[in-house]
Formats: C-alpha cells, sequence, structure tokens
C-alpha cells in the first residue's frame, strides 16, 4: 500500500517538471483574465448582442488559425489565443447580461467566481486521481468514448434547444445546464489528465490551453443555466430573461462547444496507422491497432533513493 502510494506521489512530482502542463495552465489563466477584459469592454460599449452565424464563423476561423501556427511552432499562435479568448469575453456579456435578468447581477459574479475555484479543485482532484496507474489505465480505456459520445450528446442538446419554445424554455436551460455542467467536467478531469500525463507527442501548449479554457467556460455557463432555471416562476423579468438567455445561448454556447471538439479532433482524434510508432512494451515491440488510443500514457519508472526529482530522467515507461 505504501509503496502504491509512494509511487502516485512520484508521479505528480514529474508533473511539477512538466513544463507543457504547466504553461498550459498559465496561457488557460492569462485567457481567462482577456476574457474578462473583454466582458468589460462588451459591457462599456454596451454590446449585447452578436449574430450567431458571426460569432460562429470568427470563432471557428480563430481556433483553425491558432491550430495551424501552433502546429508550427510560430510565435503568431500566442497573439491569435489572446484575440480569440477576447473574442469569446465580448460575445460572453450579453449571455452574463441576460442570467443577471433572472438573477441578480451581484449572484452571477458570485457564481462565476465560485464555478472557477470548483474548476480548479477539479483541476487539482484529476492529477491526485490519475497519478494511480489503474484509474490512468480506466481513463484510457473509456476516454475515446466518452469524447465520442459526449459530443453527440452536446448536439442534441443544441437540436433540443433550437425547437424549443417559450413554454419550456426553463425545462430546457435546467437539462442543459445540468448535461454541460456534468459533461464538461469529466471534460476537464481528462484533459488534464491527457496534459500532466500523456506527454508522448505533446500538443503546443496553447493547444492544451484552449481546451481546457473551453471546459471551464462551458462549466460556468451550465452552472449558470442550472441556478436561472431554478429561480421562482414568478419572477417578474423571468420570461423576457429566459427568452434573452436562450438567444445567446445559441449565439455563444454553439460555437464554444463546437469549436472545442475541432481542436479536440484535430490533435487528439484517430489517425491513421502509417502516424504510430511501435510502442515498447515489457522489453518487446507491438505494433499499435486501431483499437488502442492515438496518445500513450507514460510514466517513470521507479527512482532510486539517489535520482534527484529535478532531473526528471527522460526513460518513460509506457502502456
Amino acid at each position: 500500500m505504501f509503496e502504491f502510494i509512494s509511487d502516485a506521489k512520484n508521479r505528480l512530482s514529474d508533473v511539477q517538471t512538466n513544463r507543457n502542463f504547466i504553461t498550459s495552465l498559465d496561457y488557460v489563466f492569462k485567457g481567462l483574465v482577456v476574457t474578462g477584459i473583454g466582458i468589460w469592454i462588451a459591457s462599456v460599449l454596451n454590446i449585447m448582442f452578436i449574430p450567431p452565424v458571426l460569432n460562429l464563423i470568427i470563432s471557428i476561423v480563430l481556433l483553425f488559425a491558432i491550430q495551424i501556427y501552433a502546429s508550427q511552432n510560430n510565435v503568431k499562435a500566442t497573439p491569435l489565443y489572446y484575440l480569440f479568448t477576447f473574442w469569446t469575453g465580448l460575445s460572453l456579456y450579453g449571455l452574463l447580461y441576460s442570467f443577471s435578468l433572472i438573477l441578480t447581477p451581484q449572484v452571477v459574479i458570485s457564481t462565476v467566481m465560485m464555478t472557477l475555484m470548483m474548476c480548479a479543485a477539479m483541476i487539482t482532484l484529476s492529477l491526485i486521481i490519475f497519478s494511480y496507474r489503474s484509474n490512468a489505465k480506466l481513463a484510457q480505456e473509456y476516454m475515446s468514448s466518452i469524447y465520442h459520445y459526449g459530443f453527440f450528446v452536446i448536439v442534441g442538446l443544441i437540436i433540443f434547444g433550437c425547437l424549443a419554445n417559450s413554454a419550456n424554455i426553463a425545462t430546457f436551460m435546467f437539462v442543459d445546464g445540468l448535461v454541460t455542467t456534468g459533461l464538461f467536467s469529466v471534460y476537464l478531469m481528462l484533459d488534464t489528465f491527457k496534459a500532466a500525463y500523456m506527454v508522448e507527442d505533446a500538443p503546443h501548449p496553447i493547444l492544451t490551453a484552449i481546451t481546457i479554457y473551453l471546459d471551464i467556460l462551458n462549466i460556468v455557463i451550465g452552472v449558470l443555466e442550472i441556478m436561472a432555471a431554478s429561480e421562482p416562476e414568478n419572477n417578474i423579468d423571468a420570461s423576457s430573461g429566459f427568452q434573452k438567455v436562450f438567444q445567446a445561448l445559441v449565439g455563444v454556447l454553439m460555437p464554444i462547444t463546437l469549436g472545442a471538439y475541432l481542436v479536440y479532433d484535430a490533435f487528439f482524434g484517430k489517425r491513421d496507422n502509417d502516424d504510430f510508432e511501435a510502442i515498447n512494451y515489457g522489453g518487446s515491440y507491438v505494433t499499435v491497432s486501431d483499437e488502442m488510443p492515438v496518445a500513450k500514457a507514460v510514466f517513470p519508472r521507479e527512482r532510486s533513493a539517489s535520482t534527484p526529482v529535478a532531473e526528471g530522467y527522460p526513460t518513460l515507461m509506457e502502456y
């Protein structure tokens, strides 16, 4: 038991030397700050609504531009990432204002802050959970299925929302908020696992940051939906508020979720067999089949007492 815990501690110490992961978290934090600045500027300029088609086009174009430049290690990927987070902030203001018609502005602000703290706790918790090999193997086994079916759940919610009417918008928002919060909480933990422990062929830190950043934003939106839908039915502004929130959701949530999937599919989706290399498994090499995940989880071998943690020897044992 003590060896099991000690082994997990060694892998957690390796996370501290994983510069790609640390840099990604730094980008996530800065991106959230830039988003906040975008929300503030939108409030000053009174940008209440951005057409959904325009929002979708700009979001997708920026995401693909970031993908291209980041894959080339081009410095232009960084300003484009900040431009994307700034644009997201401009888009989010109308949604947050709509929520404030049902809730109070103070409740919206406090809910956003508490949800961000909850996301930070989930990131920390995922690092601990997946530091154990058994949990890491389980995550690897079901990861592709979770992403695959989760995407269709999101698309189903969007279609259902487009068919919703004023009589059942509150019900839709509650269901959508509940599913969105739960699904993207799982995504956040899996994305953290990939960034922290699946270090072979790791993508550019900005690409990892985008997935975590979008997970957090969707969790925030989901929590706000649940709270807004739980408000008493006799709220005077509830009817118009629900209508405005629904319009903003179509213009904000759809580009965010679809954009997140495009980034994920571009860098973590299945590739041709020729793109895979042989994996060293117990001293022998085996060919990667289509059923095996694209990324391979790697963990350090047991250190001797004389091996310094800071050196982070690159000798890795792959599953």
